[in-house]
């Protein structure tokens, strides 16, 4: 019994881990356009980054273990409310389509540039795996997100310390207000993606304090990645500020063929578990005939080149992040919790008062043969509602 809730804890820490680290962070280009780019600020960004991804992965733990949440859309609810319950449905699953979208363009571009695979059959195997996970479970899905995250993890630091030579340039920008939102904006979009998965893992949680620690272990694994990645770029600066794969061009610089191969697995392997993720939270909360409707719709976009779409999307969802990571502090303590559960339970109440009138009034219209136009008059034939 001790030995599965252990490797439930570690299971919970790497999820959280795997939330975190994407395309994005396995290429350096999140840590140089959020960290590096602030030259020494970068690493104040990254201490408080590391703070806020740890409260905000417990209170998120937290939340799904006191109230037994199990999806993602309850998680939502139970934060925001009925209303903005479905507000934030929308955008924790639009950012993880559109994710998804970038992830699996992304991916058939490396495979056809570099080993010739078809970008149409890349993105049908991908999209076929990310369905059978879906299909398997969320114990599926935490099995592989997991231990796939660990392995990305290993392969960022010794890529990332093989390439850490003397300095060579220190011309970054010094903002002290613009660093301390990048690394706001950061942990933002991350928060969006922890939604997405971390409310589904009440099978994994074993009581408060291994929530706690699992997301102390997936948070401080981040950012010692993203310490050694900033470090590594930093003093290479003026050779990867313009460079929108910084870490590829360190790679080619000081690794050689081998250090290239073994980047390249650590991408397609780090991009494949991000389309999985990102698919399986999509079908999650969209359902089945609007999630087959999304998934058909993916194959064309992921034709269409997505670099810059990553540097405009990641900001605004970050920005509704910082909503959500105010909304889960708040979510801590009782009277929030309670007054919100009042507000959801009048907001549920009259939602369900208006469709039980419209459904009332088109039945009785029906038994009448008369439909409600909003023009009846006196002359003509009137529903109940315009008498």
């Amino acid at each position: 019994m001790r030995k599965n809730r252990v490797i439930n804890v570690l299971k919970l820490g790497f999820l959280y881990l795997s939330t975190v680290i994407g395309a994005g962070f396995a290429t350096g280009r999140e840590i140089r356009v959020y960290f590096t780019d602030y030259g020494v600020l970068g690493y104040v960004g990254l201490g408080i980054s590391t703070i806020l991804l740890i409260l905000a992965g417990c209170a998120i733990l937290k939340i799904v273990h006191d109230y037994e949440v199990k999806s993602v859309s309850e998680f939502n609810e139970r934060i925001g409310g009925f209303y903005l319950g479905k507000v934030l449905d929308f955008v924790v699953s639009s950012f993880s389509y559109c994710l998804y979208v970038i992830v699996l363009a992304g991916l058939a571009d490396i495979l056809k540039s570099n080993y010739g695979i078809e970008k149409i059959l890349t993105v049908l195997t991908v999209t076929v795996i990310s369905i059978m996970v879906h299909i398997l479970g969320f114990n599926a899905l935490a099995h592989i997100c997991s231990w796939s995250a660990v392995l990305i993890a290993l392969m960022v630091l010794f890529v990332s310390l093989s390439t850490i030579k003397p300095a060579d340039s220190f011309e970054q920008t010094i903002s002290i207000p613009m660093s301390l939102l990048s690394s706001v904006l950061y942990v933002g979009y991350n928060i969006l993606m922890a939604v997405s998965v971390m409310s589904r893992a009440l099978p994994l949680m074993d009581g408060k304090a291994g929530l706690v620690i699992g997301s102390l272990i997936g948070s401080i694994a981040v950012m010692a990645c993203a310490l050694v990645v900033n470090i590594s770029l930093h003093m290479s600066y003026g050779k990867i500020k313009y460079s929108d794969m910084p870490l590829l061009t360190l790679v080619e610089l000081y690794m050689g063929k081998w250090g290239y191969i073994l980047f390249l697995v650590m991408l397609v392997l780090t991009m494949s578990t991000s389309a999985i993720s990102g698919l399986s939270s999509v079908l999650h909360i969209a359902g089945g005939k609007m999630g087959l409707v999304l998934v058909a719709l993916s194959i064309p976009l992921s034709f269409i080149g997505f670099g810059t779409l990553m540097d405009i999307a990641y900001p605004v969802y970050g920005a509704f992040g910082i909503m959500v990571l105010f909304i889960l502090v708040l979510s801590v303590g009782m009277n929030y919790n309670k007054a919100r559960d009042d507000q959801c339970d009048r907001q549920k109440n009259r939602y369900k008062l208006r469709t039980t009138k419209k459904k009332k009034h088109a039945a009785k219209a029906r038994s009448y043969n008369i439909s409600h136009t909003g023009r009846c008059n006196s002359d003509s034939n009137v529903c109940h509602r315009c008498i």
